[in-house]
Parts: C-alpha cells; structure tokens; sequence
C-alpha cells in the first residue's frame, strides 16, 4: 500500500513536471526546475497567482509589482513589460488609422525617438503629456488577469498587430 501511495505520488509529480515544462507558467526555465517544481506538486498546484486590480490607479501599480515580485527574474519581469507595451502600442495603432504597414513596421525596428513620437500620440491629452491614458487603458485591458493572462493578453495584441500590418501593406 505504501508503495503504491508513493508510485502514485511520483508518478503525478512527474506528469505534472512534464505539463510544467511544456504550458506552465514557468516553462522559460526548463525542464529540471519544473520536475522540482513537480515534486512538490501540491503546492505547484493549489496556490494563486496574484491578479491585476484595475479598481484604482493605486491598486493597479501594486497588483502589477506583485505580478512581477512573483515572477521576479528579470524575465519574467521582462514579458510583463512586452506584453503591456503590445497593447498599447496596438491602441496606438487601432486609432490611428493613417498608419500603413510599413510605419508600423517601422516602430518594431525604431529608434527610441521614433517610438517616442508614436507613443506620445497615446498619451496626449489636450496637448499635453498624460500616461493616465495608458495606464486607463491597461487597466481595462488586464483587470483581473495573472501572469499568464498578461502574457496571452500581449500575444493577442502582437498577433493583432501583425494582421494590421498584413492588411495596411
């Protein structure tokens, strides 16, 4: 029966590693840290990311710091940013529809001047500079979204952005 209970144990700690490695939320590390990960399966897979408020401006920036603290290395921080900047870039795009194609394609290969401009249109207000534009904007966009719904959120958005480009060429 013993046997039996840990054969179990081990066997679902190594589907779980394998399901870890290959759709998890930790993927990008590999396969070693995700069968440690799995070994501990339990905790893997009863505990709760963290999630984006978008109640307030307040509570935006901080579920959006312990987002990142939770997956704190400097990649998971780094998909967190790319991601939030397809989408605005997106918004910049979906209203601005004098862009063509080959502007758009313009940014992805841009200068920070370049990007710069183009960003700037997202957060004038009046003429003036508001990135409360852009944080109104993630904030409907990703309230209620954990990491991996940030990351699908941004995939989304860079997918958008490519058929855009395909049918402004």
């Amino acid at each position: 029966m013993k046997g039996t209970l840990i054969g179990g144990y081990l066997l679902i700690a190594f589907l779980s590693g394998m399901w870890m490695w290959v759709w998890g939320d930790y993927e990008y590390k590999g396969f070693a840290y995700n069968m440690g990960r799995a070994l501990v399966w339990p905790a893997s897979f009863f505990q709760s990311d963290p999630e984006i408020d978008g109640d307030s401006d307040e509570a935006f920036y901080e579920s959006v710091r312990k987002v990142i603290t939770k997956h704190g290395d400097q990649y998971g921080t780094l998909m967190v940013m790319k991601s939030m900047g397809n989408i605005l870039l997106l918004q910049v795009i979906e209203d601005d529809k004098t862009m063509t194609g080959a502007d758009i394609l313009k940014l992805y290969k841009a200068d920070s001047r370049s990007l710069n401009t183009v960003m700037a249109r997202l957060y004038q207000v009046d003429g003036q500079f508001s990135p409360e534009k852009a944080v109104a904007i993630l904030r409907e966009k990703l309230d209620g979204a954990d990491y991996s719904d940030i990351l699908e959120e941004g995939d989304d958005a860079y997918d958008d952005i490519a058929k855009i480009i395909e049918d402004r060429s």
